[in-house]
């Protein structure tokens, strides 16, 4: 349990108003507490982002047409050589 193991490695931590000190992060009994609640949200929140991006279409895939010419800038004959032969 998350809730009791955040307590137990930080004892200032512990609500002493509490039954078992660790409800304020999370009260399995009612299912609510601070854990519930980030975790909810966080969820809530990934995937409103994820539908709300506009999915890219890109010119790619095995029908699109390319520009299969090729002309490069330097030939080998042309190169200079970095060492002197």
């Amino acid at each position: 349990m998350y809730a009791r193991g955040i307590v137990d490695m930080f004892p200032k931590l512990l609500d002493p108003y509490s039954k078992d000190g660790y409800e304020h992060f999370y009260d399995g009994e009612s299912g609510s507490g601070y854990l519930a609640w980030r975790f909810k949200t966080i969820q809530r929140n990934s995937a409103s982002s994820q539908s709300k991006r506009p999915h890219q279409l890109t010119g790619g895939g095995p029908s699109a047409r390319r520009d299969a010419s090729f002309k490069p800038e330097i030939t080998l004959s042309n190169a200079r050589r970095p060492y002197p032969s």
